[in-house]
């Protein structure tokens, strides 16, 4: 720009008077608009710098939040491969598995569902939703069975197409224990009842 430009100013201006002063303003125009643009480009670069770290940290915020929930926190990748994109490290707690088991074997989680809970946890083939909330019985590592209640959100592509699941699983095992207790109760005092009348 500078070059061809000065060829055609001196091509243009016969007068080195002339000349001067116009090359001298066309030097001052160029450092004011590279000026400007330098200034612009900043500008923008220091503005997704600056949204970049507030990203990060609220990233960092949610990641603390979830990592120490006593809530299993969850994010099952459906489409393209299924997988585990996190899993929060509470689960070792809750069902005594480290969430790298789970990151190693994406279906370690179907397999520790109860035989009789299956149709709670598995999707029916090609359904867009999942289910809002299910209580299911999940084995722990030691055997024993954990009550969960799951509460599991979908995530859509474009094309309505499920390709993920978060979830948050409370777990549940005490408040099924005092329901069943309570049911026997009754039952009891049902069965003392009849037998009075």
């Amino acid at each position: 720009w500078i070059a061809l430009s000065d060829r055609v100013l001196g091509a243009l201006i016969s007068d080195p008077g002339t000349l001067v002063t116009i090359s001298t303003l066309k030097g001052w125009a160029f450092v004011a608009v590279t000026g400007a643009m330098l200034a612009i480009l900043l500008h923008r670069h220091a503005q997704r710098a600056r949204q970049a770290s507030e990203l990060e940290s609220r990233e960092n915020r949610f990641r603390l939040l979830a990592e120490h929930a006593l809530d299993v926190i969850s994010r099952y990748r459906v489409f393209p491969t299924p997988a585990f994109e996190y899993v929060s490290p509470s689960v070792e707690g809750v069902l005594g598995y480290p969430p790298a088991a789970f990151y190693a074997d994406p279906d370690l989680m179907a397999r520790l569902v109860h035989p009789d809970d299956r149709h709670l946890f598995e999707p029916e083939p090609g359904a867009p939703q999942v289910a809002d909330a299910v209580v299911i019985r999940f084995c722990h590592a030691d055997g024993h069975w954990v009550w969960l209640e799951q509460r599991s959100t979908p995530v859509l592509d474009a094309e309505g197409r499920l390709v993920a699941v978060e979830g948050v699983a409370r777990d549940v095992s005490d408040r099924q224990a005092a329901q069943a207790s309570l049911a026997r109760l009754n039952r009891v005092l049902r069965t003392l009842t009849a037998a009075n009348a």
